[in-house]
């Protein structure tokens, strides 16, 4: 069975990232999180999807920033 939601620490191991930053994503209103009590979740299958939009947002800029430097 899939683990539902991922801890803080979970989160940033997964992401590759410090806690202090996943601490900055869950206080955001667009990243897939709830207040558990006084701890956070992060909904792994919504944390996916939220992936998959950084990369169509981030990829436009990132594509003319490359093909600058090559011209």
């Amino acid at each position: 069975m899939e683990q539902r939601f991922f801890t803080v620490s979970e989160t940033a191991n997964y992401l590759c990232i410090p806690r202090t930053k996943v601490y900055e994503l869950v206080k955001s209103k667009d990243f897939p999180s709830i207040r558990y009590g006084k701890t956070w979740r992060v909904d792994s299958s919504k944390l996916e999807k939220w992936i998959d939009e950084q990369i169509e947002l981030s990829t436009p800029g990132l594509l003319c920033t490359t093909l600058k430097r090559i011209k």
